[in-house]
């Protein structure tokens, strides 16, 4: 009773928090698979059949939104949308991707490039974007009227090669294309927004110049599922140019160009394993070619070009394999020209031939499969996400693992934690007390005996230290500015004010919370106290004066207190200084005051004597 409580408890979570977008795949002559059952099983209800590129979009339930070919789109109930046509991608193998629009729940971006002409010369015909709403055609969905084919000026010679990742905050979209602009080509990254589509790309230098009409500027581009890794390979040159991807800022470092010496290998499919540590490799494949591979490289190796195309494992003939895709179950799968299969990596996390591959993956219940399997959002194939910015605060790890696992056991990569470095919870939470990249693992069983360890790193931000100095003393009556450290998005301090200082007289302690623009608060507090003030001792004699003459005197002043030594002076109803002694002599009928500077440099009035 207690096991089946336990996966009752793990099917509502999964149910709960798993991100399903990449559940349903539609490509090929009207081929389909279905992730929900944990194993990718045929559907045969696609209505679109393509040799080429295309893209599949559900919710974060699973539920199939749309597909299409870069060209047509079709609904969920597989109808061709009313003005689901024309669309301007062309026949490449990276011709479309759909994108969500943030803050708009229905409605999604499809953005297409594409070729004006699909054979030599390849003339590219510049990246589009239209706008599907889900609310239209009575809730079937339709490419908004006045949002298709909407042209983005400054990737006019945009190529068939697009991918798209989350922006580091998680919520926005990166749409990266290669641009052959000349003299020099450039990766455009678009920033999409609650707000649209930023016109403006982040540019980034390519390192392989192409001219606009070449016939090697095919070839896929893809980004690692953690957003790190930037790959773009070109179709048949020594171009398949590598490096980095800033989630933050949308650019690309590339580290090297290099070359894969096969007879013929002309690279048609790339990806990475779902841990990021690997890469693979199709070949654009026809049964007359004897040279389809499929190859492995460790990116371990990426910050040395040696290594790293030293690091390569044959891992044998293809099987007609062309591209090759991610699942949301941690597999890659293959397509396979023309066959009613597709291959797949069972262990693509594992060196070498571990990584298990098999031609006769899943069948496709009598579909075809053609050069291209749909496009995603590389994000979407993370094996767990979490939520989390700030040091001190909760991180809650989400597990994207398909199917349910028996088990998953993780390790927060914190060992200052102690105990609470590790847990066997399916959703857990973890307090990172200092900030730095952590490396979060999990240890995966499925039900089958197969296991699997995914890893990514989580960046913890430091709280801000708004206040890093000691407490202050001032002069009773005196006036301080509490300046708080500049730089921070917002402030409030114990009274209420939000400028980044506040002027203070009383005593007291006062805190200041500063927010960073990570969103993170961090509190510091300052206390307030007076000098200590000098005062007399009882000793004090004051003599009158006798008929109005100037005899009187105050004497027997001692100070103590405050912090010596002392300066004095006297001053009479009038303000005029009349002493600077201890002792007054001489004195007429008046009232006399007693101001002390002490070493600390307050003045203060200690006494009041009246003579009479």
């Amino acid at each position: 009773m207690r096991k089946l409580i336990t996966i009752l408890l793990i099917l509502c979570s999964f149910t709960l928090f798993a991100q399903k977008e990449a559940y349903n795949w539609y490509f090929g002559a009207n081929a389909a698979i279905n992730f929900e059952s944990g194993l990718p099983l045929p559907l045969i209800n696609s209505a679109m059949s393509t040799n080429f590129g295309c893209s599949t979009i559900s919710d974060s339930a699973g539920n199939l939104l749309f597909y299409g070919d870069g060209e047509r789109v079709f609904n969920r109930f597989h109808q061709q949308m009313p003005n689901g046509f024309g669309l301007m991608g062309g026949n490449g193998g990276q011709n479309s991707i759909a994108v969500p629009f943030p803050g708009h729940k229905n409605k999604y971006y499809i953005f297409t490039v594409g070729y004006i002409a699909q054979h030599p010369p390849f003339i590219p015909d510049g990246l589009y974007y239209s706008i599907v709403d889900l609310e239209l055609d009575e809730g079937r969905g339709d490419i908004d009227k006045f949002y298709k084919n909407i042209p983005l000026m400054a990737s006019s010679k945009a190529i068939c090669k697009i991918t798209s990742v989350r922006h580091r905050n998680s919520h926005d979209f990166w749409v990266i294309v290669r641009n052959l602009s000349e003299p020099l080509n450039k990766f455009h990254a678009y920033l999409i927004t609650e707000n649209g589509i930023n016109s403006t790309p982040e540019v980034s230098k390519c390192l392989n110049q192409l001219p606009s009409n070449s016939a090697g500027s095919r070839g896929p581009m893809k980004i690692s599922p953690d957003g790190k890794v930037f790959l773009s390979s070109i179709y048949n040159i020594s171009g398949n140019e590598i490096g980095f991807f800033d989630t933050e800022s949308g650019r690309v470092n590339l580290q090297f160009a290099f070359n894969i010496a096969l007879p013929n290998f002309e690279v048609h499919g790339v990806e990475f394993s779902a841990d990021s540590k690997y890469v693979y490799f199709t070949n654009l494949s026809f049964e007359s070619n004897p040279y389809n591979r499929v190859l492995q490289y460790d990116l371990s190796k990426l910050y040395d070009q040696s290594l790293f195309t030293n690091s390569r494992v044959d891992l044998g003939l293809g099987g007609n394999s062309t591209d090759i895709q991610a699942g949301p179950d941690g597999k890659l799968y293959l397509a396979r020209y023309n066959k009613e299969y597709l291959g797949v990596i069972n262990n693509p996390g594992l060196q070498g031939i571990a990584c298990d591959y098999d031609s006769l993956g899943v069948y496709l219940g009598g579909r075809m499969s053609k050069f291209c399997l749909p496009q995603f959002i590389q994000t979407y194939l993370l094996r767990f996400e979490y939520e989390g910015e700030c040091a001190g605060e909760n991180f809650i790890f989400t597990p994207n693992f398909n199917p349910v696992p028996d088990s998953i056991h993780w390790d927060f990569g914190d060992p200052g934690s102690g105990a609470n470095n590790t847990s066997n919870e399916l959703n857990p939470a973890h307090i990172y007390s200092q900030s730095g990249i952590f490396t979060v693992t999990a240890f995966v069983r499925y039900p089958d005996g197969r296991t699997e360890t995914a890893t990514r790193e989580v960046t913890v931000t430091a709280l801000p230290e708004p206040y890093p100095v000691s407490d202050t003393v001032i002069c009773k009556g005196s006036t301080v500015t509490l300046q708080a450290e500049s730089g921070f998005d917002s402030y409030l301090w114990s009274n209420n004010q939000t400028t980044d200082f506040i002027m203070v007289s009383d005593t007291g302690s006062y805190w200041v919370e500063a927010v960073n623009a990570k969103g993170c608060t961090g509190r510091d507090s300052v206390h307030v106290g007076w000098h200590p003030l000098p005062h007399l001792t009882t000793d004090t004699i004051i003599s009158p004066t006798t008929c109005g003459n100037s005899i009187g005197a105050i004497t027997g002043v001692n100070i103590i207190g405050g912090t010596p030594p002392y300066n004095v002076f006297w001053l009479n109803s009038i303000g005029d200084t009349i002493g600077i002694t201890n002792n007054l002599y001489n004195l007429g009928v008046d009232n006399y005051e007693l101001w002390v500077t002490d070493d600390s440099g307050c003045n203060n009035l200690i006494a009041s004597f009246p003579v009479q």
